[in-house]
């Protein structure tokens, strides 16, 4: 019989449950560790780990693409370029 406890169905149920109970997991310990700017998906929000000139270390921001050769950033309503040089130094964390 497929539902009685321990037989096929419920296993598989069972199984199906811890991976995505393990999937989600690690899905909130990927999103909880900083990452460096090059990393951030276009259209997410972050915090900025480290300082950037004019911008304080955690102020809010969206990334909001890539140009060639840079980085463009939308902080307090203004958006600004980031050069790809400074981009590899600067660390984002989650909001």
């Amino acid at each position: 019989m497929l539902g009685r406890p321990g037989g096929p169905l419920m296993r598989e149920t069972t199984m199906t449950r811890r991976t995505q109970h393990a999937l989600a997991w690690v899905e909130r310990a990927r999103r909880c560790r900083d990452i460096p700017l090059n990393e951030a998906p276009a259209g997410s929000v972050w915090r900025l780990s480290t300082g950037l000139p004019g911008i304080p270390s955690g102020a809010a921001l969206l990334v909001v693409g890539r140009e060639p050769g840079a980085w463009v950033l939308r902080v307090k309503g203004q958006e600004i370029t980031v050069s790809a040089a400074i981009a590899a130094h600067v660390t984002l964390s989650p909001v």
